[in-house]
C-alpha cells in the first residue's frame, strides 16, 4: 500500500492494478497538493479491505480491475459493497470508477445500474484536466457524468432530438437532473422537492417524447 500524503484529513482510496504507472501517482500527488485530503493507493484487495477499515471518505477504482478479476461491474460491486458492509462504517465512501476512452458504452450502461457516483477519465487516454475535474468532483461528494466523455466511447447511439421537441418546464427540469447530474428518482425528488411517483410519471412522459427506451439512452439525448 503506497500512502503518498500523510496528514490528518480525510482519506481517498484509489484501488488500480500492480501496473500503475507514475502518472496516476503524480496526478494524485498534484491534486492533493491544492485540496485538504489524502490519497492511498492500493493494488490489491487485502490492501483496500485495510484502507477501508481506516473509513474512508471516498473509494476510486480502475474499470480494469472489474476485467481483471473476470467478473462482471455487478459482481464487483457486490464484493466492495460486502467489504465496506463488514466494516461497518458509520457513512458509506463515495464511489468513482476509473474509464478509459476503449471502455465500452455497455459497460457504463451496466455502472449505471450501480452505485456509482462518478465516472473518472482515464489521464493517459482522456487527458490529465479530464481526470482531475472529475476526481475533484469525487472528493467534494459530487455526482459527475460527463456526457462528452461518454460520446466519444464505442458503442456508444447518443440521440440529437429534432429541435421542435418541446418538454414543458418541470420535464426539462427532471431531463436535466438525469442528463447533466445522473440523479436517481428519488435524489430528483428531493432536489424539486416533489414525490417520487411524480418523479416516475414524468420520467415516463419524457421517454415517450424523446422516443427512447431507458434512463441511459435518455442521459445520452441532445437537446
Amino acid at each position: 500500500m503506497n500512502n503518498l500524503i500523510e496528514k490528518d484529513e480525510p482519506l481517498h482510496v484509489y484501488f488500480k492494478d500492480e501496473q500503475t504507472d507514475d502518472t496516476t501517482i503524480e496526478l494524485l500527488e498534484e491534486i492533493a497538493a491544492g485540496i485538504p485530503c489524502r490519497f492511498r493507493l492500493c493494488k490489491s484487495w487485502s490492501e483496500l479491505s485495510s484502507a477501508i477499515a481506516e473509513h474512508p471518505a471516498s473509494i476510486m477504482f480502475s474499470i480494469n480491475m472489474v476485467n481483471k478479476h473476470g467478473s462482471t461491474v455487478s459482481e464487483f460491486m457486490l464484493m466492495l459493497e460486502t467489504l465496506i458492509k463488514y466494516t461497518e462504517l458509520h457513512t458509506k465512501p463515495t464511489i468513482g470508477v476509473d474509464i478509459e476512452i476503449t471502455t465500452p458504452i455497455s459497460t457504463i450502461k451496466q455502472l449505471q445500474k450501480n452505485k456509482i457516483s462518478a465516472l473518472i477519465p482515464d489521464a493517459n487516454t482522456l487527458g490529465i484536466e479530464e481526470s482531475k475535474l472529475a476526481i475533484r468532483s469525487v472528493l467534494e461528494s459530487r455526482l459527475y457524468w460527463p456526457k462528452h466523455i461518454i460520446n466519444k466511447l464505442p458503442g456508444n447511439e447518443s440521440k440529437t432530438v429534432h429541435k421542435d421537441v418541446q418538454l414543458t418546464l418541470r420535464q426539462q427540469e427532471v431531463f436535466d437532473l438525469i442528463a447533466k447530474r445522473g440523479l436517481s428518482n428519488k435524489q430528483i425528488a428531493k432536489v424539486l422537492k416533489i414525490s417520487e411517483s411524480t418523479v416516475k410519471i414524468h420520467v415516463s412522459a419524457i421517454l415517450k417524447t424523446l422516443c427512447v427506451r431507458n434512463r441511459t439512452q435518455l442521459a445520452l439525448t441532445k437537446l
